[in-house]
C-alpha cells in the first residue's frame, strides 16, 4: 500500500468517525443555556423578554463556548413540551421562568432527572430541588404593600377602624399568591380585603373590573372603600382610568391609597394623576423587567460549573408620591441592576 493511500485512508477514517459522532470536536464541546419563559401576554413580560435577550447577548460575548437559546411559550403546555425537546437535544443548563409552577413540576423533575442543570425563575416550583432558585422577593414585595398601609391609616387602624381595600391580583400563579401571603402577613388585622379580582397582569382586566364594581356596587360600599392593593402597574392603570371615568352616585374621594408593585415607568409617572384628580397617595415597590438579568447571570455561572447560592431574592426601590419626581429625571438607572448574588 502506498504511503498516499495510507495517509488517505487514515484521513477517510477520522472523517467518517466525525460523521458518526454528528459534530465536530468544537462542536461538542460547546456547552447551551437555554432560558425559558412565557410569551408578552403584557407590558412587564414583553419587555422582560427583550432584557432577557439581550441579556444573553451581552453576557454570552464573554463566553464564546456557550451557546444561548431564548424560547417562549403560550401556556403551561407548550412550555412543557419545550423542556421535552431541550432534554431530547441535551442542553446543558436551562434558566426555566415557569408559567405556574405547580402545572410544570412534572417536566422540571424530568430535566433534573436528565442531569441537566436547572434554575427556576420568579414562579417557585414546589417538590423539586433545581441548583438554584432566582425569584422575585414577592413575599416582600406584599408585604411592602401592607407596610404602606399600615402606616398611612396607623391613626384609625389605632383607634379601632377598619380599613377596607380592593386587592388587583396578578393571576393564580404562585409569584401572585405569594405576593398576597405577604400582604396578608403583614397587614394590621383591622385591614380587610373585601373583593380580589384576578387581572392576569392585564391592564384591560383592572379597567373591566374596576369598572364592573363602580356599576353594580352600592354607592355606601363603594364609598368604604380606603384603598388598592395591586400586584402590578398594568392592572392598576386599568383600575384608575375606570375611577377617571366613573360618573355615578358615588364619591371616590375616600380612597386614600394605591399601594402596588410598580414595574415600568407609566406608573412612576401616574402618580401625579392620582395626587392631583383624587388626592391618592402612591406607595409602590419597583420591580423593573430588567431583573431577567439575574436569571441571565446566574445561568452562565451554572454553565460555567461555578458555585451560585440555593436561593437569589431580588429586591426592589421603593418609590412614593414623597420622592417619585426624583426618579422621573433619570428614569434608566432604575433599570441598570446591579447584579450581586
Amino acid at each position: 500500500m502506498s504511503k498516499l493511500f495510507r495517509v488517505t485512508a487514515a484521513l477517510l477514517a477520522v472523517i467518517a468517525i466525525a460523521a458518526c459522532m454528528g459534530t465536530t470536536p468544537a462542536q461538542a464541546a460547546a456547552k447551551q443555556l437555554a432560558f425559558v419563559m412565557p410569551n408578552a401576554t403584557h407590558g412587564f413580560m414583553a419587555a422582560a423578554i427583550q432584557y432577557a435577550d439581550a441579556g444573553l447577548k451581552r453576557d454570552g460575548a464573554q463566553y464564546p463556548d456557550i451557546e444561548t437559546r431564548l424560547l417562549t411559550s403560550a401556556d403551561p403546555s407548550e412550555q412543557s413540551n419545550q423542556l421535552d425537546t431541550l432534554i431530547n437535544e441535551k442542553v446543558d443548563t436551562i434558566v426555566l421562568w415557569p408559567h405556574n409552577g405547580d402545572d410544570l413540576r412534572s417536566a422540571a423533575q424530568k430535566v433534573i432527572d436528565a442531569g441537566i442543570k436547572l434554575v427556576v425563575f420568579d414562579r417557585l416550583i414546589s417538590d423539586i430541588t433545581p441548583v438554584s432558585e432566582v425569584d422575585m422577593d414577592n413575599f416582600a414585595y406584599g408585604a411592602y404593600c401592607a407596610a404602606a398601609l399600615n402606616d398611612f391609616f396607623k391613626d384609625r387602624l389605632g383607634s379601632g377602624e377598619k380599613i377596607q381595600v380592593l386587592e388587583f391580583k396578578g393571576d393564580n400563579s404562585t409569584a401572585a399568591t405569594v405576593r398576597t401571603d405577604g400582604f396578608n402577613a403583614t397587614k394590621h388585622a383591622n385591614i380587610e380585603i373585601v373583593q380580589s379580582f384576578s387581572t392576569d397582569w392585564q391592564r384591560s382586566r383592572g379597567l373591566e373590573y374596576m369598572e364592573t364594581f363602580l356599576t353594580n356596587t352600592r354607592k355606601e360600599d363603594i364609598e368604604a372603600i380606603d384603598a388598592i392593593f395591586s400586584h402590578d402597574g398594568e392592572p392598576t392603570g386599568g383600575a384608575f382610568d375606570a375611577m377617571v371615568n366613573y360618573n355615578g352616585p358615588a364619591t371616590l374621594s375616600n380612597l386614600k391609597v394605591i399601594a402596588e408593585v410598580i414595574s415600568n415607568m407609566d406608573s412612576v409617572r401616574l402618580t401625579a394623576d392620582m395626587k392631583d384628580k383624587f388626592a391618592i397617595y402612591h406607595a409602590g415597590c419597583f420591580v423593573p423587567p430588567s431583573c431577567t438579568d439575574f436569571g441571565v447571570a446566574v445561568g452562565f455561572d451554572v454553565a460555567n460549573g461555578k458555585e451560585v447560592p440555593k436561593a437569589v431574592k431580588i429586591g426592589y426601590v421603593s418609590i412614593t408620591t414623597d420622592n417619585y419626581e426624583s426618579y422621573l429625571s433619570d428614569e434608566a438607572k432604575l433599570y441598570k441592576l446591579d447584579v450581586k448574588y
